[in-house]
């Protein structure tokens, strides 16, 4: 659970930021500085505009809070493999044991 949240954060960030950027910012960009007539609401790009930036530097910025996030899902997913259940299930039910 604990690696398919890290890699959902993820890929959600990644997905914002090449959406925002391709579809929206880059075309209100381009609708300002060619003056475009062809913009459905001219008094709504740059607030547009900013608020999608805004949108786009919050993932930026939660990327790179993430480096640890990255190492601990790097980690989860190599060490997983190697997790041995049976022993595990073991173990938990000594503790279970010691504990009553």
């Amino acid at each position: 659970v604990y690696r398919d949240s890290m890699r959902f954060s993820t890929w959600l960030c990644v997905a914002l930021i090449v959406y925002s950027t391709t579809q929206i910012v880059f075309r209100d960009m381009a609708a300002l500085y060619l003056h475009s007539a062809n913009v459905g609401n001219p008094e709504g790009l740059v607030p547009e505009l900013i608020v999608w930036i805004i949108f786009t530097a919050s993932a930026v910025f939660q990327l790179s809070l993430a480096p640890t996030t990255f190492l601990n899902y790097c980690f989860v997913t190599s060490v997983e493999e190697y997790v041995k259940y049976n022993i595990v299930e073991e173990v938990m039910r000594e503790v279970e044991l010691c504990e009553t």
